[in-house]
């Protein structure tokens, strides 16, 4: 049981709004009559929108440790490790929300949920992911200061969210994603990444998932996400 709102996001109506304006227009219909935004639905009610049946699909979200030498570009011939063959079968209909370059390890969320996708991506939502760097030369606290206030890299200005040294290692919080973008904010002080691990998306840590291991998102989670 849940409330039609929540069941009709999982039919890829489109955005919540989107979704409650054809409750108020009267187009939804639960087993022949007019839905509201206040009505629960089971799997048993037949659901419509202008006389069309909808079935809701089942959504998937998977969080992966990904290693180095794997791409995440799923659709990608000539490349001998991609991030879904870290998957079972059954699960690698799901793609990966943004993209971490070959040489970059961590944390990257794959599903099937279109509008979430869109949500973490789209640059208007401002999710943040936090990067883990080693680089050569070890990178100093003077280079920290001048990257914290901001600069003009070659497709615009970057300002990171949050920049510290702690235990010997660099943490950097952006929330763009640019190509490559980490790799050339540091270039562009004199700095070679040789280490980038991502350990963060929004709430959503690494923790202790190792290298090419994936745990499937709680329901908390999910909620939680769609909902910032």
């Amino acid at each position: 049981m849940e409330r039609i709102n929540k069941y009709l996001a999982k039919c890829n109506l489109g955005s919540r709004r989107k979704v409650e304006k054809y409750i108020e227009n009267g187009q939804i219909f639960i087993d022949g009559k007019k839905a509201s935004l206040t009505d629960i639905v089971s799997p048993n009610n037949v659901i419509t929108l202008d006389d069309k049946p909808l079935l809701a699909k089942k959504f998937e979200y998977v969080l992966i440790n990904k290693p180095t030498g794997y791409v995440t570009t799923v659709k990608d011939n000539h490349a001998k490790q991609i991030i879904i063959d870290l998957l079972p079968q059954n699960l690698r209909h799901l793609k990966p929300v943004g993209r971490l370059d070959k040489e970059t390890s961590g944390l990257i969320l794959l599903t099937n949920d279109g509008n979430l996708a869109n949500k973490l991506t789209h640059p208007r939502y401002e999710k943040e992911k936090e990067y883990e760097v080693k680089t050569k030369p070890e990178f100093t606290e003077t280079a920290l200061e001048k990257m914290s206030s901001g600069f003009e890299l070659e497709d615009g200005f970057i300002k990171p969210k949050k920049f510290e040294i702690k235990n010997g290692k660099i943490y950097i919080t952006i929330s763009e994603g640019r190509n490559r973008l980490i790799r050339r904010m540091f270039s562009y002080f004199g700095f070679e990444v040789i280490e980038l691990k991502r350990t963060r998306i929004s709430f959503l840590k690494l923790g202790h998932l190792r290298e090419g291991e994936f745990i499937h998102l709680s329901n908390k989670e999910i909620c939680k996400l769609k909902d910032e």
